[in-house]
């Protein structure tokens, strides 16, 4: 990762390895339920209960930093900020979706196997895609069109959203068991 990039795209671009390594292990899980028809509801739960609260609430409201200054900054660019918004839209509904769906599997609410499963599987697509996309054309697109201004300005509101419960270099205790997971998963 250059290190003359802002430092909030190089955070950004850090915060999408960390997510890659969380759907390793949703993606782990969901192969296993193929296998044996059961699920580490601990492991799913937590992962959901991160992916409400950091993804959700914190990393993408920071991208949405960037995008909304690159609408008003370049005229040209504006209609594909709009577009990684709405996508951040999207991807919000999908994670309720998916996040409901762990629940009610795991309080023993009858659902189709073959619905659930394509839940997990459309949602580790879609954000593998996601984030792909903000790095090899949304994030270039911004570094092309925002000066130094713009990018302290946005670094100065992004300092507000908090920190990483689950990489951020202290693990929240609630998080410990899904930072182990991952941990063996790299090995």
């Amino acid at each position: 990762m250059p290190g003359d990039l802002p430092r909030i795209v190089q955070q950004l671009i850090r915060d999408h390895r960390n997510m890659a390594r969380l759907l390793d292990v949703l993606q782990e899980e969901l192969d296993n339920y193929r296998q044996t028809k059961s699920a580490d509801f601990e492991i799913l739960s937590r992962i959901m209960d991160y992916v409400l609260n950091f993804p959700e609430l914190r990393h993408h409201p920071r991208e949405d930093l960037i995008f909304k200054q690159l609408i008003h900054k370049d005229s040209a660019a504006a209609h594909q900020a709009e577009a990684v918004l709405a996508e951040h839209g999207e991807l919000a509904a999908l994670t309720r979706k998916l996040s409901a769906a762990v629940h009610n599997l795991w309080h023993d609410v009858e659902m189709p196997r073959p619905w659930f499963e394509s839940v997990i599987d459309t949602y580790i697509t879609k954000y593998r895609h996601h984030m792909r996309e903000e790095e090899e054309i949304y994030f270039p697109l911004a570094l092309k069109s925002l000066g130094p201004v713009d990018w302290q300005q946005i670094e100065s509101e992004a300092a507000q959203h908090g920190s990483d419960p689950l990489f951020g270099g202290k693990t929240d205790a609630e998080y410990q068991i899904l930072h182990d997971r991952i941990l063996r998963l790299a090995r």
